[in-house]
């Protein structure tokens, strides 16, 4: 008897507040600059730069469900 395969989501678990942070969430002596806005992976859509820091715009629709 063999166990049926694992579905995609139980092969990736939800991202946990344990998850070890990425590395733009530091932001590097003196601030980020527009070159770094535009390399960096992984940031979240509509992040702005706002002198030297990543401002990430938050949905209010997600907020407004709870």
């Amino acid at each position: 008897m063999s166990a049926a395969p694992l579905s995609e989501t139980e092969l990736r678990p939800e991202p946990s507040v344990w998850d070890p942070l990425p590395d733009w969430v530091l932001p590097p002596r003196g601030g980020f600059t527009a070159d770094d806005l535009d390399r960096l992976p992984g940031i979240p859509p509509h992040t702005e730069l706002i002198d030297g820091t990543l401002v990430i715009d938050v949905d209010l629709t997600e907020i407004d469900r709870f």
